[in-house]
């Protein structure tokens, strides 16, 4: 789409901050009211729609894309949302090791023993490991806890904990991101941990090498975005 306008403006609502393109509000992809949720969000939503070029790149507007997100899907199925997310529980990734070669069965211990403690110190979640591939049951108590403190979140952080999970393939290290318990950097070393393993023997091809990257800018958009939240 060609760049239509030319001042990038802020207004105050009652329901939150709209930004405005030479004076008229923004509009979701669902027609609703662009409306940000707190100063630090509606100045980086602002800012990428000060930096386009002659063209918007939709691409290049993360913040943007994340409060769309928020006020076209995430707040009218947040239950739904909230649901899929604690799923996640049940076949997390950290809940599964390896039986050998023994050097990646002792990194596993190292980068996902701490998150799974974490978990259970700050939130009474305990979940159960297995190694291999056999599928392991966790206990419904735990889960419906799990559940729980994820359905306690608004929408605006549901959207940043769905983002985490889905990268990460672990609701664990997308709470734990989420309350600031584990950096940007551990929590994309633990969840590529397996892929690494394979990559240190086998290579890293193209394709992988292109996905590897777009995961860690999708991580590392998430990362910002909570930052935001948190004004």
């Amino acid at each position: 789409m060609r760049r239509f306008y030319s001042e990038v403006t802020l207004e105050a609502r009652p329901q939150g901050i709209a930004l405005l393109l030479d004076g008229r509000p923004v509009r979701t992809p669902a027609k609703e009211l662009f409306l940000a949720p707190n100063a630090a969000v509606a100045e980086a939503a602002a800012a990428e729609w000060r930096d386009q070029g002659e063209r918007i790149r939709t691409a290049d507007m993360p913040v943007t894309r994340f409060v769309n997100s928020v006020i076209d899907h995430v707040a009218p199925q947040r239950q739904e949302i909230a649901d899929r997310i604690a799923a996640y529980g049940g076949t997390d990734l950290l809940c599964y090791r390896a039986e050998a070669p023994e050097a990646l069965v002792v990194r596993q211990r190292e980068l996902w023993d701490p998150p799974l403690a974490w978990i259970a110190d700050a939130h009474g979640i305990r979940l159960e490991v297995t190694q291999g591939i056999r599928p392991i049951a966790q206990d419904p108590a735990m889960l419906a806890r799990l559940t729980a403190r994820i359905a306690a979140l608004d929408p605006w952080r549901l959207a940043g904990l769905e983002s985490a999970t889905t990268v990460c393939g672990s609701v664990v290290l997308g709470l734990a991101l989420l309350e600031g318990a584990i950096d940007a950097e551990a929590a994309f070393a633990a969840a590529m941990l397996d892929e690494d393993h394979q990559a240190a023997i086998w290579g890293i091809d193209a394709e992988a090498a292109r996905r590897r990257g777009q995961l860690r800018r999708e991580l590392d958009e998430t990362v910002r975005w909570l930052d935001l939240l948190a004004g």
